[in-house]
């Protein structure tokens, strides 16, 4: 206890007598300041201020120039991103000037002159590498560039910096292109004993799966016909075959059924797996029942906001089963900033048959009807789209097959009246590839699938970029997916 009682006693002792030698110590500077000496103190503290203001000059304007660097480059980079994701193939080495020049662009903005902003642009580097996120099958791009410039220095300052100060940035970013793909398939047309039918179309899955992941397809849609009606063969057992080699694509197919599967055959092929197969309307049925089924059963929970015409129910009457499917069997859906139409056969086809004993009975509907009135469900759901600000697109089997010279109009006046981006036609080779329909007020542009007939080898791939749907078809005769030929492409809302 005494020997706490001495230390805090001494310990207060030190306290004063550092006190004390403060107040001496300041009462002496102030003694030689009144005998004249305070140029002596002056001559101390003014060299010292000047040296960290002229530091702190140097370093604002460096960290200035820093800034300005930075954000020239992240600017540049940016210009560069969108570019990659919506010109696919565009050059490395091509992008990488067009991010230089922007760079320069961007510096003499902020004041750089020319010379300094070609030296920067010249002592950068630019790295940009493809990634793939396999959880989401999305293509993304890394950007890198490392901007070097050499802050200039005068004669006051090289005072205080005897070297150059150098200015090193670096910017990544990574960025995923928000575009996918769709491959169309027209008229696949499959034969059971056709061995290049098969051999083919082996290899058209396989080109088509090589490109899936760099090419981000989500899809495949089918346009026009599934079979090709030979008349030893049936229906069933066609798509069969083509069930058979197109179970190995690694994508979804969405279907279409086109002349030869319905309307070609009805009423004069046997369909040998339906029950009444002897009925001459069997192989009909049997297409309307494959699809009408996928449509209810399938399609309804794959494809997003989808929208249908087709009803199917069986009615019992005494030991007979009446199996009924009424409609167009036409249906919609949306993806992204698109809104898909899938016609079938035709907008104006409509039968309705039925075997004698009964056993089915299909009511085929138009989506246009004979007075020129557009069905409500497709008015009300073209309506919509348009309300949505989607770019509407249609497939259609037989399009040049119009009935009167006034459902010709009223089908034009749809065009109009719903903006109708595109339409994908299965017309004849022998047709124009593309040609557009102008009335003034707006432009539809229309696409002959016929020019990418699958007998050759030939797919379209139609890809979303966001600002663009590119209509691209490639051929597969050396095995792999290579580009033909590019049509013109579908301008999209963004």
């Amino acid at each position: 206890m005494k020997r706490n009682i001495v230390g805090i006693k001494l310990c207060a002792k030190m306290k004063i007598f550092k006190n004390k030698l403060k107040i001496h110590f300041f009462n002496k500077l102030l003694f030689f300041s009144k005998k004249g000496n305070f140029a002596m103190i002056s001559a101390i503290m003014i060299p010292s201020l000047a040296l960290l203001l002229g530091i702190v000059l140097v370093t604002s304007n460096y960290l200035l120039h820093k800034y300005s660097v930075e954000s020239a480059s992240e600017e540049a980079l940016s210009h560069g991103m969108s570019l990659i994701c919506y010109q696919n193939d565009i050059e490395r080495d091509n992008l990488a000037k067009i991010i230089l020049n922007d760079l320069i662009v961007s510096l003499k903005k902020n004041n750089f002159t020319k010379q300094e902003a070609d030296l920067v642009a010249k002592n950068s580097k630019i790295d940009i590498t493809t990634l793939i996120n396999d959880s989401t099958n999305v293509k993304s791009y890394h950007f890198y560039i490392k901007s070097v410039y050499k802050m200039p220095l005068n004669k006051i300052t090289k005072i205080f910096y005897p070297k150059d100060l150098t200015i090193v940035t670096n910017v990544n970013k990574i960025v995923p292109c928000p575009y996918t793909s769709y491959v169309m398939l027209s008229n696949p047309r499959a034969r059971q004993f056709n061995s290049d039918w098969d051999l083919i179309h082996r290899r058209t899955v396989n080109a088509i799966n090589s490109i899936i992941t760099d090419k981000n397809i989500k899809y495949m849609i089918i346009n026009g016909s599934m079979t090709n009606f030979d008349p030893s063969h049936y229906y069933t057992a066609e798509v069969k075959q083509f069930n058979n080699v197109y179970r190995h694509l690694n994508v979804p197919i969405f279907r279409s059924i086109g002349t030869r599967d319905y309307v070609d055959n009805n009423g004069i092929c046997r369909d040998g797996d339906v029950l009444t197969n002897f009925s001459t309307y069997s192989c009909a049925f049997a297409a309307l029942n494959d699809l009408s089924w996928r449509i209810i059963n399938e399609y309804k929970y794959k494809l997003p906001e989808i929208n249908y015409d087709v009803k199917r129910w069986i009615d019992y009457c005494f030991f007979q089963t009446i199996h009924h499917i009424r409609g167009s069997l036409a249906y919609t859906w949306n993806d992204k900033n698109i809104h898909f139409v899938q016609l079938n056969n035709s907008l104006f086809y409509s039968s309705h048959f039925y075997p004698i004993t009964h056993e089915f009975d299909c009511e085929i509907e138009p989506t246009m009807h004979p007075g020129e009135l557009t069905a409500s469900w497709l008015e009300q759901d073209l309506r919509k789209a348009r309300k949505e600000n989607k770019t509407i697109i249609l497939f259609v089997d037989q399009l040049h097959d119009f009935y009167s010279s006034s459902q010709l109009q009223a089908f034009k006046d749809l065009l109009i009246r719903h903006k109708i981006a595109a339409v994908f036609s299965g017309l004849e080779p022998g047709k124009e590839e593309e040609f557009v329909y102008d009335n003034n007020n707006h432009v539809t542009k229309f696409y002959n699938t016929g020019v990418a007939i699958p007998r050759y080898g030939h797919f379209m791939l139609l890809e979303n970029r966001g600002h663009s749907l590119d209509v691209l078809i490639y051929n597969t005769s050396n095995r792999i997916a290579t580009l033909a030929k590019k049509m013109s492409s579908i301008t999209l809302p963004h």
